[in-house]
């Protein structure tokens, strides 16, 4: 079922663990399944309600971000299905991808609500601090930036830096077995990107 190039991709270490028996794919697909119902039916009632107030456009924003992170998740339920990457290289990569790039966005997107709430908690007469629509619009704008130029950089392979199937072979990640200065390296920027910097501006606002 894997291709040479798949199993190229692979890290050596896998290789050393027995196969999963097919009950285990059985319950990660059933399991998913779940979240690609729940997730997606809950997102799209968010994404269908009319959003009048800019400051909505950021609720939009995270309900479609978090829509398209549940909806990938039909690639690890078919290959849990067929016990193997169904979609070889493309489906790792889209699955890594994807799941880079919406975290990002829906991350970021936290922060800026709760930098919005922030202000508008605080200065609830200063009409110069209510947000916009068109500043609603540059900052989606700007968290979905963020997550695609971090998430694209595995996908060019720089210095080694990659998208690499996980375990059961069912999913993809960022490389992170790997022993490579530039897979450490990335792996702790990301980190520092997508976790550290985005809580600390949440913490910063709920302080306030």
């Amino acid at each position: 079922m894997c291709s040479d190039q798949y199993l190229q991709s692979i890290q050596p270490m896998w290789a050393s663990f027995d196969a999963p028996p097919y009950i285990n794919h059985v319950i990660i697909a059933v399991f998913h399944s779940l979240i690609l119902l729940v997730g997606c039916l809950g997102n799209m009632f968010v994404v269908c309600v009319v959003f009048r107030r800019p400051s909505n456009l950021l609720l939009l924003n995270l309900a479609i971000s978090d829509f398209i992170m549940v909806f990938k998740s039909i690639t690890i339920v078919i290959n849990s299905i067929f016990t193997g990457p169904v979609l070889g290289v493309v489906g790792c990569q889209f699955y890594g991808f994807a799941t880079g790039a919406t975290g990002l966005a829906s991350i970021m997107t936290l922060a800026v609500i709760a930098e919005n709430r922030s202000r508008a908690i605080c200065r609830p007469l200063d009409l110069t601090h209510q947000l916009t629509r068109r500043q609603a619009y540059s900052k989606v704008g700007s968290t979905w930036a963020y997550g695609l130029v971090l998430s694209c950089l595995p996908l060019l392979g720089m210095a080694g830096v990659r998208y690499s199937p996980e375990g059961y072979m069912t999913s993809c990640s960022f490389d992170y077995i790997s022993d490579s200065i530039a897979n450490k390296v990335f792996i702790l920027a990301f980190f520092a990107a997508a976790w550290i910097m985005p809580c600390l501006r949440i913490c910063r606002s709920y302080y306030r």
